[in-house]
Parts: structure tokens; C-alpha cells; sequence
């Protein structure tokens, strides 16, 4: 990685590629397991997500709301 980009930047950009990808493959190939743990880190993902965007200082299409 860039050491200019900040790390919870960088890791919410590669946490987004993982949550784009099996969102993906979940809505290609769905069967019983891949549903489980989709239900099961979907709002785990989501709340990573906001908590990325929150350390980072990005909101709102990454401009903050003081912008």
C-alpha cells in the first residue's frame, strides 16, 4: 500500500473489493451455506463499513459533512 493513504482507508477499500466480490458470487451461486453467512456478516460488514468511512473522516461520497 501507499504510505500516503491513510490505513483504515486502504483497509475499507479492500474490505469494499471482499463485500463486492461475495455479494457477487451470492447472487450467482446461491444455496443454503453461502445465504448463512451472508445473513450472518451482513450487518457485521456494514457496521465495519461505517466505521471505516467514520476513522477515515469520509462521509457522504467522501466529502465530510463540514464540506
Amino acid at each position: 500500500m501507499y504510505e500516503t493513504v491513510p490505513l483504515p482507508l486502504a483497509l475499507g477499500s479492500l474490505l469494499t473489493r471482499v463485500r463486492n466480490v461475495f455479494g457477487q458470487l451470492v447472487s450467482a451461486n446461491t444455496n443454503d451455506t453461502l445465504d448463512a453467512v451472508d445473513t450472518a456478516m451482513s450487518p457485521k460488514l456494514a457496521a465495519r463499513s461505517l466505521e471505516t468511512g467514520r476513522k477515515s473522516g469520509l462521509r457522504h461520497g467522501g466529502r465530510s459533512r463540514s464540506s
